[in-house]
């Protein structure tokens, strides 16, 4: 069987990275109750179901660990490659990898493969990952939400002084360490900046 997690703001699988992107991190086990005395092999997709986002695998983050029944495990060397698959089952899917030729597995072994996903997104977006094994007989299928970041809202406009408040929120869903950002505003058709910029930091308990 293939059994995909779903990641979350919650446990740390969903984080801010320090160059703006959204790192989401995926962890997909191939296990055999009975043994399974074929090669193992793994597909993996990405779909952008909802939202203009870029999802892209982070090659360098792929690690491959095989579990035997008494509980040690061994580092496994894998090769993903990420090529499209032509089957017309996962045309929809803008990003996939396979990983082949892995060795058998006995009873009650499995493989665990942990890898990441960056994605640059600032309005709602909604990403589905889909991991298959046993030449797509066995499949498991995980959807995410990606709220909106960045919210502008325009307040009321100020005929004394003939402006208009601005209110620009940053939301860190994830909690993610967030020093060094840096936010821009660009103001069009000749508009400038009066009086001054005020912050303000909201914290939930």
């Amino acid at each position: 069987m293939i059994e995909k997690s779903l990641p979350s703001d919650n446990d740390g699988t969903i984080q801010e990275t320090s160059d703006g992107k959204t790192k989401i991190s995926y962890t997909v086990k191939v296990s055999s109750e009975h043994g399974w005395d074929e090669k193992v092999q793994i597909w993996d997709g990405l779909k952008v179901e909802n939202g203009d986002i870029k999802a892209e695998y982070d090659s360098k983050s792929f690690k491959l660990t095989k579990y035997k029944p008494d509980g040690t495990s061994e580092n496994v060397s894998c090769t993903p490659i990420f090529d499209q698959n032509t089957d017309s089952k996962y045309s929809g899917y803008q990003k996939t990898f396979q990983i082949e030729g892995l060795d058998e597995l006995k009873a009650n072994e499995y493989y665990e493969l942990t890898y990441d996903v960056l994605t640059t997104r600032t309005d709602y977006s909604k990403l589905t990952n889909t991991a298959t094994t046993d030449n797509g007989k066995k499949e498991s299928t995980r959807t995410i939400e990606l709220h909106k970041l960045i919210t502008k809202e325009q307040g009321a406009y100020d005929s004394a002084n003939n402006c208009i408040d601005w209110i620009v929120t940053v939301k860190n869903p994830t909690g993610s360490d967030l020093n060094g950002y840096t936010v821009t505003d660009t103001l069009d058709n000749g508009a400038t900046i009066k009086g001054n910029v005020k912050l303000y930091v909201q914290q939930k308990n």
